[in-house]
């Protein structure tokens, strides 16, 4: 079974599911049936049959795995898609962020992913605080890097688009996120953005199969 019908499998097994459902999967990495690097996956789940209907916006993950041990590339690999290449040497001076764009730019060693996961560690790394020193941590969950300022949770308007292909892109949301340099407002716009894309995805996708019951499982890493 692969690795993200799964995840929705036990979900249905779970709470003993057996008719037509809608799994969104979000999760690190996992191998797809097309041999692709998948985590962010809306499958329809029928008869033990998954059919992939829609996925998260593929980014390339500069330098392949070592970008998963090493957050920061994600954000260059935004950097790059936003058409701000020039940014990067700046932003990661003595990090060799020139050298990832001009990976990116060739496309070597920068396999695409769809995972959950990267977009989550994107966010994060594109946060900074004044002079350029960047946020770490802050995203792990709904609250993380919020502190003592309470946020209002509204999704930030125009931060997702849903392709006619079925794919879910966050890339305006964090286009609106880079350089953020109040890593609570980063936080909470993110998250209550990412919950409005995904209650849109699953809901577009119900309205064009007319399956109405939504599986979730999540293993984001």
């Amino acid at each position: 079974m692969q690795h993200h019908h799964a995840h929705i499998a036990a979900v249905a097994a779970e709470h003993g599911l057996s008719a037509p459902l809608l799994g969104v999967a979000l999760d690190g990495v996992g191998l797809g049936s097309d041999g692709g690097i998948w985590g962010g996956e809306l499958l329809q789940v029928e008869a033990g049959m998954a059919q992939r209907v829609g996925h998260l916006r593929e980014l390339r993950l500069p330098g392949g795995d070592r970008a998963a041990r090493e957050p920061w590339r994600m954000a260059v690999s935004v950097l790059f898609e936003l058409g701000r290449a020039s940014e990067i040497e700046r932003r990661y001076a003595g990090r060799g962020g020139a050298i990832l764009a001009q990976m990116l730019a060739r496309g070597l060693n920068s396999p695409p992913t769809s995972s959950a996961g990267r977009w989550f560690r994107r966010r994060r790394r594109l946060a900074r605080r004044k002079r350029g020193v960047f946020v770490r941590g802050a995203g792990r969950n709904a609250a993380g890097g919020v502190g003592r300022r309470t946020w209002p949770v509204t999704p930030f308007a125009g931060g997702y688009q849903i392709g006619a292909d079925g794919t879910l892109d966050l890339l305006p949301l964090l286009a609106h996120l880079a350089g953020q340099q109040d890593k609570g407002y980063g936080a909470a716009a993110f998250h209550s953005t990412l919950a409005a894309a995904l209650a849109a995805w699953v809901r577009a996708a119900s309205d064009r199969s007319g399956v109405r019951s939504i599986a979730l499982g999540a293993d984001v890493s």
